[in-house]
């Protein structure tokens, strides 16, 4: 995913004083820690391994232009500094990675020499996996934030750090929603599946949601638990699944369970608990489907992002709207995850669908979602 916001720092003015400001002011950077050593140090190999709006009628919705931009929300000590050939610069706090971004492919960097700054750059040897190439080591502990949110970063052998900030408007509409269901009187359970490291998860927690975080890797898991508890949000009423999304849904319709709402943020490929193979192309429409049935047809919200190629605006919005009937929602929101750069450029981060419906009371317990990690 290529992830990025302009963080509330704002000091790196134009991306030439980059590297410059990077050095001569770390305390001005945000949390992180010490600067260390810059990256002119050598490097040394680790191995890693718009816009749907308003009261939608029985068949139709209005698509608006210009579409929205969406991840703009300020998050704390993030800010993406320049973007091109295939790849994006990124200051964490005090550490600058430069990664792979398939988006960025075509595109020209716009100041080369901010590039320089760069603490680890990550290089893929295979088709997903590689090394990092480190000048220094992230602080420890190495954290981002973003409203009441705490993120603990890391290099992953995929050339992640677990945080993806082109969510954060995301988040806060999350957070939003759950508090709007509160004031009406209604219950919030949500169902978070692909959850990851938990930043939907963390936002619908901290608004008072029952939330269900369903992920298949026991490890991401556990980084989101740890996330949690960094958020201050350990005592909330989480339930962790280590499990494949595909089984949990399906065992939770036998069981007969109901959830409020559904968010999803399904990978273009990946492997279940027990190695079940995931290729968005082919069992979406089914998992969402189902997530309606899990919603009697009626959620309150459901948020779709995606960030596989030819799944677009128009065409997750018409899968959303199939799967849960044209009456489901008052309001339907479809657009492209666009980030901003600190000098204005905009980069494609994915694509993702929002839907409002009516608020409603459940009549159906929660039934206890079985199996945590």
């Amino acid at each position: 995913m290529c992830s990025s916001l302009d963080g509330p720092g704002r000091i790196l003015g134009p991306l030439g004083l980059a590297e410059k400001r990077l050095r001569r002011e770390p305390a001005a950077l945000q949390e992180g820690g010490p600067a260390g050593a810059g990256a002119g140090g050598a490097l040394k190999r680790t191995p890693g391994r718009g816009l749907l709006v308003g009261m939608c009628d029985a068949r139709q919705y209005q698509l608006l232009q210009p579409r929205p931009v969406r991840g703009q929300s300020p998050v704390n000590g993030y800010q993406l500094l320049d973007f091109g050939a295939g790849r994006r610069l990124e200051r964490f706090g005090t550490f600058v990675a430069d990664r792979p971004c398939p988006t960025a492919e075509g595109l020209a960097k716009a100041e080369p020499e901010a590039w320089a700054a760069a603490d680890a750059r990550f290089e893929r040897d295979e088709p997903r996996k590689g090394e990092w190439l480190r000048s220094r080591e992230p602080p420890d502990p190495w954290t981002v934030g973003h409203s009441a949110m705490t993120f603990e970063l890391k290099l992953t052998p995929q050339g992640q750090v677990g945080f993806f900030p082109e969510q954060a408007d995301n988040w806060d509409w999350i957070r939003e929603r759950v508090r709007a269901g509160a004031a009406a009187g209604n219950p919030r359970r949500v169902l978070n599946l692909f959850a990851y490291t938990g930043g939907s998860t963390l936002a619908a927690a901290a608004a008072g949601a029952e939330v269900v975080h369903v992920d298949a890797a026991k490890n991401i898991v556990a980084w989101a638990r740890r996330n949690a508890g960094l958020s201050g949000l350990e005592a909330r009423p989480i339930h962790w699944i280590v499990e494949d999304v595909r089984k949990f849904v399906r065992r939770e319709l036998r069981r007969g369970s109901r959830y409020d709402a559904v968010i999803l943020d399904p990978p273009s490929y990946g492997h279940g608990r027990r190695g079940e193979v995931w290729r968005l192309s082919k069992p979406l429409a089914g998992l969402l489907a189902a997530c309606a049935e899990l919603t009697g047809g009626r959620p309150r919200f459901v948020l779709l992002t995606c960030h596989t190629p030819g799944f677009g605006p128009d065409r997750l919005a018409a899968m959303t709207r199939e799967a849960f009937g044209d009456d489901a929602f008052a309001s339907v929101d479809a657009g492209p995850l666009v980030l901003t750069s600190a000098s204005g450029r905009r980069l494609p981060a994915g694509t993702m669908v929002r839907t409002a419906g009516p608020f409603r009371r459940s009549k159906a317990p929660l039934v206890s979602p079985g199996r945590t990690g």
